[in-house]
C-alpha cells in the first residue's frame, strides 16, 4: 500500500495529469527559461488554514524517501500563454511552481511525478496546461539530474472555473524515486486566489446521506457515493449521449486508491441494462486524498426510446458493496 509521508512544516491545496521524469541542470534551475515574474506573490502567500493530517499546506516542504524535499507553491492568477492549449470558456488561468530539492550526498535523477489538482468540496479536476513561461514538468523519457543540495523548479499552468475562486484546492503528487517500484503520495492543500462565493453550489455538504433502499440521484448514500442527475444531449442515430458526475468520499485518514466503483445503467421498469462504466480519475489507481472527495464525469449512451422514463444506476464498489440510485430521464 502506498504511503504518505509529510515533513514538518518549515513555514505556516477527469482527468489531467503531468508526468515528470527528468534534463541536465545546475544546482539551482527552473523548467522555464525565464524566472518567476517580479510581481509574483507565490513565495509571499501564507498557507491557507491548516490542512488535515497527511496533507501539507501549500508552500510547506514534504519529504520523499528521505532524499528529496518537494514543495508546491500557492497557485496565483496569470495570463494563459498564447501558445497554450485552448482552455474551457470562462475559466481562470493560474500558475504554480513545484520545487524538488536533492538532499542526497550525490547527483540524483529527478523523481518521476504525476500531479493532479482538484478544487472545491467535491474535488472536481482542474485543467493543467503548458505554454511559454509555463513549460510544466519535464516530459517523461527525458533525463534531469540534480546536484547534491541543488534543486529543480517547474512552473505549471492550471485552470479552474471562475466560480472556484477562493475555494479549497487539493493537489496530489505521486512521486517515484529512481530505483523505487512504487510511488509515494504527497498531498498539498490551500485556497485558490479570489473571493469565495457565500454559498458554493453543489457542495458536498448540501445534502445529507440517504438511508433508504434506493438513493435519489443527486443525494449522498451512506457509503459515501453520490451520482448527479443525468444530463442528456440531443438524440442521434446511435441513441442519446448522457453524462453524470460520480463523487466518492474518502472517509479514511489514508489515501484511497482510485474511485473503486463500477456503474451499471438500467432503464425502464424492467431494468434493462444499457451501459456499464468503470469511472477513473485520469489514470489507473489515482489516489483520493485522506478525508477528501473526488468527482469524475461519466459518459455513456442510452437508447432514445428510453426518454422520458425511469433510470436506475447500480454502483458496485471493489469491495462488493452495492448501492442503487434512481431518477428520471427527461
Amino acid at each position: 500500500m502506498r504511503t504518505s509521508r509529510m515533513a514538518t512544516a518549515l513555514t505556516a491545496t477527469t482527468l489531467i495529469t503531468v508526468l515528470t521524469a527528468s534534463c541536465g541542470h545546475d544546482s539551482e534551475s527552473r523548467s522555464a527559461a525565464e524566472p518567476t515574474p517580479a510581481g509574483s506573490t507565490a513565495s509571499r502567500t501564507a498557507p491557507a488554514q491548516p490542512a488535515l493530517e497527511g496533507i501539507a499546506a501549500f508552500g510547506t516542504p514534504a519529504s520523499v524517501a528521505g532524499d528529496w524535499i518537494v514543495e508546491l507553491r500557492t497557485p496565483e492568477k496569470t495570463e494563459a500563454p498564447a501558445d497554450s492549449q485552448s482552455l474551457p470558456s470562462g475559466w481562470t488561468a493560474l500558475r504554480t511552481t513545484m520545487r524538488f530539492t536533492n538532499r542526497a550526498d550525490h547527483i540524483s535523477m529527478l523523481p518521476r511525478t504525476v500531479l493532479t489538482m482538484r478544487y472545491g468540496a467535491d474535488g472536481r479536476a482542474a485543467v493543467l496546461f503548458s505554454g511559454a513561461g509555463l513549460p510544466g514538468l519535464p516530459e517523461r523519457g527525458t533525463t534531469t539530474r540534480v546536484k547534491p543540495g541543488g534543486s529543480f523548479a517547474a512552473d505549471i499552468g492550471l485552470a479552474v472555473p471562475a466560480a472556484a475562486a477562493g475555494e479549497r484546492a487539493t493537489a496530489t503528487a505521486e512521486v517515484t524515486k529512481e530505483g523505487m517500484a512504487e510511488a509515494e503520495n504527497l498531498f498539498f492543500e490551500g485556497t485558490l486566489p479570489g473571493q469565495a462565493a457565500s454559498t458554493a453550489p453543489g457542495s458536498s455538504s448540501s445534502q445529507g446521506p440517504a438511508a433508504g433502499a434506493t438513493v435519489p440521484l443527486g443525494t449522498w448514500s451512506t457509503s459515501g457515493l453520490r451520482l448527479s442527475p443525468i444530463s442528456l444531449a440531443q438524440g442521434e442515430a446511435g441513441g442519446r449521449r448522457a453524462e453524470l458526475e460520480l463523487s466518492v468520499a474518502n472517509k479514511s485518514a489514508d489515501p484511497k486508491k482510485g474511485m473503486g466503483v463500477s456503474l451499471r445503467i438500467l432503464t425502464g421498469d424492467a431494468l434493462k441494462q444499457v451501459a456499464s462504466v468503470t469511472p477513473g480519475l485520469g489514470y489507473k489507481d489515482a489516489p483520493i486524498a485522506p478525508n477528501r472527495t473526488a468527482t469524475a464525469m461519466v459518459r455513456f449512451t442510452i437508447p432514445d426510446t428510453t426518454v422520458p422514463g425511469p433510470i436506475t444506476v447500480e454502483a458496485i464498489t471493489t469491495g462488493g458493496t452495492r448501492t442503487t440510485f434512481d431518477g428520471t430521464l427527461r
